[in-house]
């Protein structure tokens, strides 16, 4: 008996636990609607213009061989961060600092010494995926107030400390985000390794894995580059006017809507996201909390479906 009640007492604590940000929060919002997996594409374009991250990229990663496997591993990952319990995210962010630590070498660029575990290089990283979660919400799915952004920097500076970089390194402002940027743009440069990197992105091959969704997979892709900064479209070729290339929020959304649940037939209907659900549910029907906006990363029902309304123009990215 007394196994039971430690049992019972494990699952009731989990069952409270909110993860990192919880219910309510403006991760969940951001992180959960299907414009993230845009914005995912936007981040690694803007973080493989920086030489010590490119490099880490570049040298340890099998992404042009499996991409889809690659953007699964990835949706996966930003899935346990933002839904997962508190120990989930602990043990996800744990198995990435030892592979991290392995991940070191010589920048061919710089020709200096890059490491994976170096804070610099994880804040990088870390601050070009959450601005691009930001940026492509903002984009094609809804407005954000000023207190909400700060509120969502804030809060989503626990998952880089957990790869081991201090929060006081982190910009946890919109303004702080955009003077961090400014510092940075003269280390961006279109090295050899960045641009493959980026036409990967950019002109998804036509492989026999990547066929079954090659059509959203592009659309997904248009969408990023449309709202990406005006200096990273400059530095990677991008010239066009930004109305030949900019989707409707609309258009865009039914791409990655498609593109998720492809992905979906393989990751699951068990992951993290759809366990939040069913904790947020629970303690809802116990008095104890209430329905998160689009909670599920790359699903949206048809509640969700209503507020996406007429299609519009994207917001001039920063």
């Amino acid at each position: 008996m007394s196994g039971e009640r430690a049992d019972a007492g494990r699952d009731t604590e989990a069952a409270e636990d909110d993860g990192l940000y919880g219910p309510g929060s403006v991760a969940w919002k951001v992180i959960g609607h299907p414009a993230a997996i845009i914005g995912g594409m936007r981040a690694l374009m803007v973080q493989a213009l920086e030489p010590h991250a490119m490099a880490g990229v570049f040298s340890y990663s099998d992404f042009t061989a499996r991409p889809l496997d690659r953007l699964r591993r990835t949706m996966q990952y930003v899935g346990t961060m933002t839904f997962g319990s508190t120990a989930e995210a602990e043990a996800a962010a744990a198995l990435v600092r030892r592979v991290h630590e392995s991940v070191r070498g010589i920048d061919p660029v710089t020709q200096t010494p890059f490491s994976a575990t170096d804070p610099d290089t994880l804040v990088w990283v870390h601050v070009a995926e959450y601005h691009s979660y930001v940026a492509a919400y903002e984009a094609y799915a809804g407005s954000l107030d000023p207190d909400e952004v700060d509120a969502y920097f804030r809060s989503t500076a626990r998952a880089v400390e957990l790869l081991g970089a201090p929060t006081s390194m982190v910009p946890q402002t919109r303004a702080e985000v955009s003077e961090y940027f400014a510092t940075m743009r003269p280390r961006l440069c279109l090295s050899e390794q960045a641009r493959r990197t980026i036409d990967f992105v950019r002109f998804p091959p036509l492989s026999r894995e990547m066929m079954p969704t090659s059509v959203p997979i592009r659309m997904a892709s248009a969408a990023a580059v449309a709202i990406l900064p005006g200096y990273v479209r400059e530095l990677i070729g991008v010239n066009r006017p930004r109305l030949i290339d900019a989707p409707t929020r609309a258009s865009a959304l039914i791409g990655v809507q498609a593109l998720a649940t492809g992905l979906r037939l393989t990751i699951g209907r068990d992951g993290h996201h759809e366990r939040a659900r069913s904790r947020v549910r629970e303690r809802t029907r116990a008095g104890r909390g209430f329905r998160p906006h689009a909670v599920a990363h790359g699903h949206v029902d048809a509640s969700d479906m209503a507020s996406v309304g007429p299609p519009r123009p994207v917001r001039r990215p920063e």
